[in-house]
This record gives structure tokens, C-alpha cells and sequence, in this order.
């Protein structure tokens, strides 16, 4: 029986995106890749922001770009990208209202179901949780409708486990060379048994 998710591909902060614009036409045929999320700690140039953009849009798969906190200077940098990705629960109201404000969709990391259910109120479009957290992510899919993502899956194997336990989707790092695709192969091939 095949189990039905989708694959959310992490970019971690980098200075060298002339390689990863070069690696990303590989991984970004996989056909359950919906979504792409660029980690930043520092504002990559606006050419670079652009050229990811325009690939990912080529292969209908959305950016996303992860921050602590999503304040306006920052939605006016990204305003084309698909949507964020907050990683402090602290600001989210704000930064709920700045993405909602350019009709970006908003996902959240959270570790319990306290706060989960909190960013569900203030208006996230999916929530978080590290994916080894296999008891958090089948208490949140039996009750509740937003999707959940099982986030930083260590190897196929974890992220297939998260996913018997109902996350619609599983975030992992690239590596940025062959083992990506392995990756996805190994995971695919366990979920297809």
C-alpha cells in the first residue's frame, strides 16, 4: 500500500548558491517535491533570490524561506517567495500578519501540541515537528486538519516512520550531491513495501 505525502527539501545557509542552483535541477524533478525551504542566516542577493524562485516555479514547487522571526523589512526583501517558515513562536502574530499581508503561505516549528494549537489559532497554514518526535506527530494528525510536517528527518527510515504516522509532509537537509537522491530513492522505495 502506498502512503501518500509530499517531500520538503531543506537548502541549509550556505555562501556557494551557484552550486546549489546547480545541484536543485536534479532533485526537483521528484515529483512529490512540493515544496523547497531556503534556511538563511544571512539575506542572500536578490539575483540569487530570483534564480531560485524561477527554478522552483519551473518544476511547480513552492519557496520558502525560514526565519526566526518575519518582520516587514523582511516581507518586502521576499515578497515573491511562496511563503515562510518561523522557527520562533515568539513574534508569530506579527509575522503571521506580514505573510498573510502578501498572501504567502506560513508554517511554524513547534514541540508540543500546546504549541502547535497556538499557531493554529493565530493562522499558520501547517505546523512542525521534529520528525523523531513520531508520538507528537500521530497525536496532532488524529485531531487535528492543518498539516503537519515531520521536520529534519535524519534517514528515509525516520522520515517513513513519520509518515505511517500521519505527516502529510517530511523536511530533510540537502546534502547537495548524490545522496539527495538516494535519499528520496530509499524513502520511496520503503513506502511503495
Amino acid at each position: 500500500m502506498m502512503i501518500d505525502f509530499d517531500l520538503y527539501p531543506m537548502i541549509s545557509p550556505t555562501d556557494d548558491y551557484e552550486a546549489v542552483l546547480n545541484h536543485l535541477p536534479k532533485i526537483l524533478i521528484e515529483p512529490r517535491i512540493s515544496a523547497l525551504l531556503l534556511c538563511i542566516d544571512k539575506v542572500p542577493s536578490e539575483t540569487i533570490i530570483g534564480k531560485l524562485l524561477s527554478l522552483s516555479q519551473q518544476h511547480n514547487v513552492a519557496l520558502m524561506v525560514s526565519f526566526t522571526a518575519y518582520s516587514k523589512p523582511d516581507s518586502q526583501r521576499f515578497k515573491d517567495v511562496d511563503g515562510v517558515h518561523i522557527t520562533d513562536l515568539a513574534n508569530l502574530p506579527l509575522s503571521v500578519q506580514s505573510a498573510k499581508s502578501l498572501k504567502q503561505q506560513i508554517g511554524c516549528s513547534c514541540t508540543t501540541l500546546d504549541e502547535a494549537m497556538y499557531a493554529g489559532e493565530v493562522g499558520v497554514d501547517y505546523v512542525s515537528f521534529p520528525a523523531h518526535s513520531l508520538e507528537l506527530i500521530e497525536k496532532w494528525s488524529g485531531f487535528a486538519e492543518l498539516p503537519c510536517v515531520a521536520e529534519n528527518a535524519d534517514s528515509p527510515h525516520e522520515a517513513f516512520e513519520a509518515v505511517k504516522r500521519g505527516a502529510d509532509f517530511v523536511a530533510f537537509s540537502l546534502s547537495m550531491n548524490e545522496t539527495d537522491l538516494e535519499w528520496i530513492n530509499e524513502l520511496n522505495t520503503l513506502s511503495s513495501l
